[in-house]
């Protein structure tokens, strides 16, 4: 595009920026919807992944039709492309929490390990399409096979997709008991040495409390022990 070295730093921060941005909003208006709405959670996830993936599509067929001498439209154009991935994420990257929640932590490591292999696959197919002298004609073929791969992706995405918990990831039942935490006034945890004095005072009040109940018990049996005494006298 013939910038410079200072300004292509900025241009390359600009569309991770918009993306921290957009997810930022995408992500509380989808809770804002499925709390305040009685649209189901797969409709939601459904909906933000595909508009998400329809701009990215977009603008992945345009860019193929920009030249060195449109740098800002290409500019714009890659911007919507890739911050366009931050709306997709509050659609299909959160939605193993909707459906395996016990598991969503390896569901997500799985599909970031095979999501990285295109970092090796990729460059090879681009250079082997392009050719030693690269034209826009070879680069319209890689940026139309982009969008195919992400078209196919929002198809597959729309028809299957659920925001049910899934029988599989129910377990069997057999989960640990809750374990009550002892937290402050305002929400931090208790320090150490006031949740021991804590303890021990409570287990004070036990002892102090069962001590009286035995005194009881003992003053009641002392009294039903003389009641057959002074009927004895009478």
């Amino acid at each position: 595009m013939f910038f410079d070295v200072s300004s292509n730093g900025l241009i390359a921060a600009l569309p991770y920026i918009v993306q921290f941005v957009l997810q930022t909003i995408t992500g509380g208006t989808a809770d804002f919807i499925i709390k305040r709405t009685s649209i189901s959670v797969a409709t939601v996830r459904k909906f933000i992944d595909g508009l998400g993936k329809v701009s990215c599509i977009i603008s992945l067929i345009a860019i193929g039709f920009v030249d060195c001498s449109q740098p800002i439209i290409a500019v714009v154009l890659l911007i919507i492309c890739l911050s366009s991935i931050g709306v997709q994420k509050c659609g299909y990257y959160v939605n193993p929490l909707d459906i395996a929640p016990p598991y969503a932590g390896f569901i997500v490591a799985l599909n970031n390990t095979l999501g990285a292999f295109n970092g090796f696959i990729t460059p090879p197919l681009v250079g082997f399409i392009t050719g030693a002298n690269p034209a826009r004609e070879t680069w319209q073929i890689v940026f139309l096979m982009s969008a195919g791969v992400v078209t196919f992706g929002c198809i597959f995405y729309s028809l299957f997709a659920s925001g049910v918990v899934q029988p599989w990831a129910k377990g069997d039942g057999d989960s640990p008991e809750a374990t009550e935490i002892p937290l402050e006034e305002d929400g931090s945890l208790l320090e150490k040495e006031n949740q021991s004095s804590d303890q021990s005072q409570s287990e004070k009040e036990t002892m102090k409390n069962s001590d009286q109940g035995n005194g009881t018990r003992s003053s009641l049996l002392q009294i039903d022990s003389e009641s057959p005494r002074e009927n004895s006298k009478v």
